[in-house]
């Protein structure tokens, strides 16, 4: 008895393949994490009843642009938030009204003109701490776009 026409060799195999390729990629894909649900919403209205962060007041980047917050990171009852060009320490057994930073790393590039000189927009060129994470007990791990010339460094914790 003959096979139907349409189970050839080469569709068999060609069937074969695709099956495979279909069985190998479904085994090894993991499904991307849904969103989680906030723990709770607050409106625009009733933010000013909670504590804010400012930053440096006083620093006209900061005026001019926002703080632009990177990354936040908190280790026993300190927070640190990695922003342009600083890295900010705020003590939450202190914080009441608005938290203050109780200790302040500035981080400026030095690489800002060549930056401009590669066509880049001059808001771009700061130092942005992408990264921030603890070392050890004694040490924070920085790293930061530094102008398009992305750095890292240590730094002791007091």
């Amino acid at each position: 008895m003959a096979s139907p026409s349409w189970f050839s060799p080469w569709r068999r195999s060609l069937l074969l393949i695709l099956a495979t390729c279909f069985l190998s990629e479904s085994a090894s894909s993991t499904h991307f994490p849904r969103d989680l649900e906030p723990i709770s919403v607050v409106g625009s209205a009733l933010a000013y009843q909670f504590p804010g962060f400012q930053g440096l007041l006083q620093d006209n980047d900061t005026l001019r642009l926002g703080l632009d917050f990177q990354r936040l990171l908190r280790i026993n009852h300190m927070l640190y938030i990695a922003a342009r060009d600083h890295v900010f320490a705020v003590n939450l057994t202190t914080a009441s009204e608005e938290f203050f930073p109780q200790l302040k790393l500035t981080w400026r590039s030095e690489d800002v003109s060549k930056c401009t000189v590669r066509g880049k927009n001059s808001d771009e060129c700061y130092n942005y701490v992408k990264v921030l994470v603890p070392r050890d007990d004694e040490t924070l791990f920085a790293c930061g776009t530094n102008a398009f010339n992305p750095t890292c460094r240590n730094y002791k914790v007091k």
